[in-house]
């Protein structure tokens, strides 16, 4: 048994609640798959021997506890706060390396914001080589300016002040923040830039929820090299996954209850597929967007960039119930990953003697296939011969160029084609989109998103098609901005372009970048990052 470990692998022991001895003994590597699994008597042996024998010091037999990530809440109106950029010394699963993170740490705080707010950050960049800048993924605000402007740059030892409105009719839900200077998105995504923003509160239209267990679970890979941090990691290959910053951690549930899981992709490339066989995911909300029905599955694929906010009951019968993201394939042309375990959910306790029931009456939502569509268009996703070349329309990223004009208010109907054998993930900035056909098949309406996957091209060399409705409001997003891949590393070798939204009675000249008129020399912060006020 011990000759199929190896350094860095784990043993992980699960008890059971109402007979109070071991049933399950499992040996799972460093990347997350089980080596080994004994169950009953064995499993007590298993544990004994392991016990009276072993003095490998990387192994344990207790797993972490789940523990929601920080939070920096607004108040009166706004949320005030210091986002330094650096590479800090950080530790995430018992692995302590150098890597570029918010004010020190791999989970910086969840803001947590209202309608009307005001979110506003100073931007201080102390990392050495990068720029930096930042995104608000998903929020529907200003692209212009100090707003959310991804053409601003905020060199090294230079810092930048960033005021993003949230509009009074925004919606609620799971959203996220990184940096996003072209090229150099995968160096700073992957290394742990990012983390999650909530904006309002997405259970308000079902009071029977108002106090069920919420659980925000940022997902996030680190590739390591020893221990050392890949830079500019290629998306192929074992990384290592974790819940908050933590590996493999146990979630408590009782028998019958009903929580509220807000699951977030929020790493650079990689696809998370997960299932946790005996518990159903009960999607209430895609991308931040509050659906119009309850969808229920057993497999959740999240693409990078995506969210799912679910409602997950507890099984009647106490014990342990995996959560393991399957080994991912992107297609022929793309990249591949193993099967990982992610977490635990153990069930115990007293079960809820009156559950409460799915919700089943939802606020409405417009069908924008009801209205008529002002234009149509098609956009080309594709490889090139290049492997480290991707391009949209068969260029490359230019900032200098508008690749699609839009008048502010329009509908219009994007053919998004995927000519690649590789999946690829669709993203725009300042708008969610209804996705009405995938390949020829009609897709029915459950609400909106802001990433789709597009599926790799057929083996003859037939592109994918994913159609979707977009409707270009509200006056806020008027300006420049992009829509791109969203496996990052896609991103900065080409694959995005610059859309420019007209407002007809005024129009909007291509913003400045103001780098040049309001970026400064860093002087020396003083007092907290994280400061509220």
């Amino acid at each position: 048994m011990l000759a199929i470990l190896g350094a860095g692998d784990r043993l992980v022991l699960a008890l059971t609640v109402y007979c109070n001895r071991v049933y399950s003994f499992e040996i799972i590597n460093n990347r997350g798959r089980i080596m080994l699994r004994l169950t009953g008597v064995l499993a007590v042996s298993a544990v004994c021997l392991w016990g009276c024998s072993s003095s490998n010091d990387s192994v344990f037999i207790d797993s972490p506890k789940f523990e929601d990530p920080p939070f920096l809440s607004s108040s009166d109106g706004s949320l005030s706060l210091t986002l330094e950029s650096a590479e800090s010394q950080i530790t995430v699963a018992g692995n302590t390396v150098t890597a570029r993170v918010f004010n020190g740490v791999y989970i910086p705080p969840v803001f947590r914001l209202q309608q009307g707010d005001t979110l506003r950050v100073k931007q201080v960049n102390r990392l050495p080589n990068l720029p930096v800048n930042l995104h608000t993924h998903g929020v529907v605000t200003t692209p212009l300016l100090n707003g959310d402007n991804v053409f601003v740059v905020v060199d090294p030892e230079e810092t930048f002040d960033t005021e993003i409105p949230i509009p009074l009719a925004h919606s609620s839900g799971m959203f996220w923040y990184h940096p996003h200077v072209h090229p150099y998105v995968n160096q700073e995504i992957a290394q742990g830039m990012s983390s999650a923003l909530i904006i309002g509160d997405i259970l308000a239209p079902f009071p029977e929820l108002a106090n069920i267990t919420e659980r925000v679970m940022i997902l996030k890979d680190l590739k390591l090299d020893g221990n050392t941090v890949v830079d500019n990691p290629d998306p192929s290959g074992p990384t290592l996954r974790t819940i908050n910053g933590v590996y493999q951690p146990e979630i408590a549930i009782a028998p019958g209850e009903l929580q509220f899981w807000r699951i977030g992709n929020l790493g650079a490339n990689i696809y998370y597929d997960l299932v946790m066989p005996g518990v159903t995911f009960h999607v209430i909300a895609v991308d931040g967007n509050l659906q119009n029905q309850v969808t229920s599955t057993d497999e959740l694929i999240v693409p990078p960039g995506g969210r799912y906010e679910v409602l997950v009951r507890g099984p009647d019968k106490p014990g342990s119930y995996v959560l393991t993201t399957k080994a991912f394939n992107t297609g022929p042309n793309g990249d591949e990953y193993p099967e990982q375990v992610m977490g635990r959910l153990m069930v115990a306790g007293e079960p809820v003697t009156d559950p409460i029931p799915l919700p089943t009456v939802f606020p409405e939502l417009p069908d924008l296939r009801a209205e008529s569509v002002d234009n149509a268009r098609t956009v080309v996703f594709n490889d090139t011969d290049d492997p480290n070349v991707f391009v949209i329309d068969n260029q490359i990223w230019d900032r200098d160029r508008i690749d699609q004009t839009v008048m502010l208010g329009n509908l219009e109907e994007w053919t998004i084609e995927n000519a690649a054998q590789e999946l690829h993930v669709f993203h725009i900035h300042q708008g969610d989109f209804q996705v009405t056909e995938i390949d020829g098949v009609p897709q029915p309406f459950t609400g909106y998103q802001d990433v789709v996957s597009l599926p790799s091209a057929a083996d003859d060399g037939t592109p994918s098609v994913v159609k979707f409705l977009l409707k270009f409001d509200p006056p806020i997003i008027v300006g420049e901005y992009v829509y791109h891949c969203h496996i990052v590393q896609h991103e900065d070798q080409g694959m995005m372009a610059n859309i420019l939204v007209e407002d007809a009675l005024a129009r909007t000249v291509k913003a400045q970048e103001p780098r040049d008129l309001i970026a400064e020399s860093l002087t020396p912060a003083t007092g907290n990052y994280w400061c509220e006020s």
